[in-house]
């Protein structure tokens, strides 16, 4: 079925590898424990429709195995409140962290606030719902008093009263449809409701069974293969409060933007690649362990072990992208293959020749010498910029 594509350009939207862990992941909302230490987490969420940096930073982080689909959030709040108790309470009128997972002619909504509160939705795209059809069974009964038509968030005029904004039009809203075998946990690092202090803000882990996701595979393995891709939301509203008023509407952030206030855009969802391999493991280095990653556009990723890069004297210095490592989403699935080439460029000392590495020399290197360059705060990128995890 062709649709009009709807929201964002395909260039902003995210691409993230989910790595396999090799074991299964406790989930207590500690975000922090070591299975988290290694996955890649997500750039500072940004403004839904405009792209601009959140006002709170948040990031998420993706994990997998046979079992699971595991996800993990950092929220920085330093006002870290939530009052809404029962489940499938309107969450996103407070506070909340959410997680689409689109299948095609459905997809998956999950929210959750700092008291833990969940709020689940299974959605069905009415132009895939027929009589006699797949989804025509007793667990999607529409004529259920629970469920309702949606026409999304986005606000409607005249033309878009009845069906939306959306091109598809609308879906069916399951609200008595829970995730069957869902995990979640929330940790608070402050005081929940409790305005006297300062808090950092709060971690939220989940852990979504595969085999709750028959309905969202779209003929997708279970559990995913190897280089299989799936899109979903990872998203944020935040409740403000300026000179005593609400802000209306709530702030909604979100991994990559939409372009539109809408969450209900799976074509804007980020693509998440799932991989085989482990996360990648930080690299020892006198003491230290650097994990580096390079960010571009809408690009995440550590810095790939390919072979015809150089080192021009100590590295210590400025790092410039390459034009040709990945600056926007589109040419990401090309970078993953094309030869990496680094460049550490500093004038070199007298008599200082130029070396010739290895990638595993050149990563020990440009990781001693970037962990010492920020370090001295000397180190300047020149495209994209440094995302580091150090661990002294």
């Amino acid at each position: 079925m062709s649709i009009k594509p709807y929201g964002t350009a395909d260039e902003n939207i995210a691409h993230y590898t989910c790595y396999r862990t090799p074991n299964p992941i406790h989930i207590d909302g500690n975000a922090n424990k070591p299975a988290w230490q290694h996955a890649p987490r997500s750039p500072r969420f940004v403004d839904m429709v405009t792209g601009r940096p959140a006002f709170f930073d948040t990031r998420a982080a993706a994990l997998w195995d046979d079992e699971n689909f595991y996800v993990a959030f950092w929220a920085e709040e330093p006002f870290v409140e939530a009052q809404l108790t029962e489940r499938d309470s309107l969450v996103f009128f407070e506070s909340d962290l959410e997680v689409f997972i689109d299948g095609g002619d459905t997809y998956y909504e999950f929210e959750i606030n700092a008291r833990g509160t969940v709020y689940e939705v299974f959605y069905i795209w009415r132009d895939a719902y027929t009589r006699g059809g797949k989804f025509d069974v007793p667990e999607f009964d529409v004529h259920s008093p629970q469920v309702h038509s949606f026409a999304g968030d986005h606000p409607h005029d005249v033309k878009t009263f009845w069906r939306g904004a959306h091109p598809r039009g609308t879906r069916w809203a399951f609200l008595n449809w829970d995730f069957p075998g869902l995990r979640t946990a929330v940790q608070i690092e402050g005081t929940l409701n409790d305005n006297t202090d300062i808090d950092k803000g709060w971690l939220v882990e989940l852990a979504f069974p595969w085999a709750g996701m028959p309905w969202l595979a779209n003929g997708r393995s279970l559990p995913p293969k190897d280089g299989d891709t799936w899109r979903m939301f990872f998203g944020r509203f935040q409740k403000l409060e300026i000179k005593g008023q609400e802000v209306q509407p709530h702030p909604g952030w979100a991994w990559n933007p939409h372009s539109i206030a809408d969450t209900h855009l799976p074509e804007c969802f980020t693509y998440i690649h799932f991989s085989d391999s482990e996360p990648p493991t930080p690299l020892g280095v006198g003491g230290i362990r650097a994990n580096l990653y390079l960010t571009g556009g809408n690009t995440i990723g550590p810095m790939p072990p390919r072979t015809g890069g150089r080192i021009i004297g100590p590295a210590n210095a400025a790092w410039a992208a390459p034009d040709k490592l990945m600056t926007t989403a589109a040419t990401t699935a090309k970078a993953r293959t094309d030869s990496f080439r680094a460049n550490i460029a500093i004038p070199p000392k007298k008599n200082e020749k130029e070396l010739s590495l290895s990638w595993q020399e050149q990563r020990k290197a440009l990781c001693v010498g970037a962990t010492n360059a920020m370090k001295e705060g000397s180190l300047r990128p020149r495209r994209g910029r440094f995302v580091s995890q150090l661990h002294l």
